[in-house]
């Protein structure tokens, strides 16, 4: 899964012009790392990033280090230094990952999947939300942890536990949140790698034995905790798992100010319309007449 944000490694030295200096990407990319181990040993092994900028990297497979050592890295045919800044914690949310920064100024050896990602990034489509039909909008501004005014949740959310798998569009690889709360505009995915804001993404929410699939847009990154991402396209089959799911999840706290069930009224006319294009001529009050007949006479 590849996805661009803001830059948070540590700067060292001169990278490549902006903007791709101020360029992440979530991207598992095969690498090739070589050095010294603690024991004075050389190694040489393979690795793979977890995201990628002009000025480092994350990495994980990579165990023979420590912080403050200098390794060679390889990507096709580009090669470079880079120190080892942090490891990841036994335990930790970063466990098994490694942050390294290059100290080849001028140096990058991905520039080429920097500018790739940096353009599709600048051509994806504005944020749509999907519409669930016949239910009107009814703000959550009160929930806890909500979002920001000018990205405030137009339907409630329900906790939930859950997956969330996610390919961002034009990609075929896929990661999984932990699906952690869920409504009618959206859901919230919990990760420590968590996508940037803007990313166009197909996904599958499995949650209450259902598999639903949708296209949304991530609208809220929080480092190293999670994205949430709005629906910008639900089928129609699709809406009717998510609404019951919901429900099956708030109960009676949960409330859609949507159309309900039709009277009594609504449904005499209904049936004697019908009989009526079937050629069988009633009134509503013959109809009535006959309901009230069969009544009393199941009371006795």
């Amino acid at each position: 899964m590849n996805s661009v944000r803001e830059l948070s490694l540590p700067v060292a030295g001169t990278a490549p012009e902006d903007p791709l200096r101020e360029l992440r990407v979530n991207l598992q990319l095969r690498v090739r790392v070589w050095g010294i181990d603690a024991l004075g040993k050389s190694f040489s092994q393979t690795a793979h990033t977890v995201e990628i900028s002009a000025l480092g990297a994350c990495l994980t497979g990579l165990q023979r280090v420590q912080e403050g050592d200098i390794v060679g890295l390889q990507y096709g045919e580009g090669k470079a230094r880079f120190r080892v800044v942090w490891i990841g914690l036994p335990g930790s949310e970063q466990a098994g990952s490694v942050g390294v920064e290059c100290v080849e100024p001028g140096k990058c050896i991905w520039t080429a999947v920097l500018e790739e990602n940096a353009a599709v990034a600048a051509a994806a489509p504005a944020f749509t939300p999907a519409l669930p039909p016949g239910i009107t909008p009814s703000a959550d501004e009160g929930m806890q942890g909500g979002w920001p005014a000018r990205d405030r949740r137009p339907y409630p959310r329900v906790q939930c536990v859950g997956a969330l798998r996610l390919k961002q569009i034009g990609t075929d690889f896929q990661i999984t949140q932990r699906l952690t709360d869920i409504g009618l505009g959206g859901c919230y995915g919990e990760t420590i790698a968590p996508l940037p804001r803007g990313t166009h993404v197909n996904m599958v929410l499995e949650v209450c034995g259902e598999s639903i699939p949708a296209r949304g847009m991530v609208r809220m990154c929080h480092p190293s905790m999670g994205n949430g991402i709005g629906f910008t396209e639900v089928a129609p089959d699709e809406w009717k798992k998510l609404v019951h799911v919901i429900r099956q999840l708030g109960g009676a706290n949960v409330v859609f100010d949507g159309p309900g069930e039709p009277d009594v009224g609504d449904a005499i006319e209904a049936l004697l319309s019908l009989l009526q294009k079937k050629g069988v001529h009633i009134t509503r009050d013959e109809f009535l007449d006959e309901l009230r007949y069969r009544m009393t006479a199941e009371a006795k």
